[in-house]
């Protein structure tokens, strides 16, 4: 489990860390959507690439919850969903599909 709140630029580097630990340490993370309160560029890039290592790697990566108005504006304005029905499962589909 994730205590990032925010996956933007300006916290990328401490969100790129805090991942990394928590797949070495117990082979597996969980995301809250719904536990997010913004999401830019930089952050969807994070996920992207967390989820290719952990693909590499055979950890897991899930994204949970549903993600508040701003941060679903940010997946929808980046292609990542409609927006119609944005669920973590969903995104995380999306993600996994780029």
């Amino acid at each position: 489990m994730s205590d990032i709140q925010s996956l933007t630029i300006e916290n990328a580097a401490r969100a790129k860390l805090s991942f990394v630990e928590c797949l070495a340490r117990d082979g597996r993370l969980s995301i809250n959507l719904s536990d997010l309160a913004d999401l830019d560029l930089s952050g969807i890039q994070l996920l992207i690439a967390v989820f290719r290592e952990a693909e590499k790697e055979r950890k897991e990566v899930h994204l949970t919850g549903s993600p508040n108005g701003l941060v679903l504006s940010r997946f929808v304005a980046a292609g990542m969903c409609d927006g119609s029905v944005a669920t973590g499962e969903n995104i995380e589909q999306a993600i996994k599909a780029v």
